[in-house]
């Protein structure tokens, strides 16, 4: 059985990916009034690998596994999350994500995560500072 999940507790989930690391606690609250709380009944893909990413899930209840090429590739619970680039380019998914139990997410679409970080640029900001240091990164592991 899925329980309520009050809005604190989800800013402070949200506080724990890596992309909202650094949001303030108002900023955190208003990403997660941005988002809808979603249920998914187990063996229900919830992203399709190739499909158009349309947004961001945070596992709030519940399990899933992530899938590439229909190979398991690892196992979600609460806390993890997938689709956060899909919140800023839309481009298609890596992998399949199926809830291997009833699932309960925090859902954030594209189409209204946009819109709120141009009336918000302190998250814009945070979020252009946390995306520079995942391509320093990246790069740094390219060169060694």
């Amino acid at each position: 059985m899925i329980r309520t999940t009050g809005a604190k507790e989800i800013a402070s989930s949200l506080q724990g990916v890596p992309l909202f690391e650094g949001l303030s606690r108002r900023d955190l609250e208003r990403v997660a009034a941005s988002g809808k709380l979603m249920e998914f009944p187990a063996g229900r893909h919830i992203a399709e690998q190739d499909e158009d990413g349309l947004g961001f899930h945070l596992i709030l209840e519940g399990e899933a596994e992530v899938l590439v090429d229909g190979n398991r590739k690892a196992t979600l619970g609460p806390g993890d999350y997938f689709g956060e680039m899909s919140l800023l380019d839309g481009l298609p998914r890596s992998a399949t994500v199926a809830a291997t139990t009833e699932i309960r997410t925090l859902s954030i679409v594209s189409w209204v995560f946009l819109p709120l970080v141009e009336r918000y640029p302190s998250i814009l900001r945070k979020l252009i500072a946390k995306l520079s240091l995942r391509l320093r990164a990246a790069e740094r592991s390219l060169r060694h």
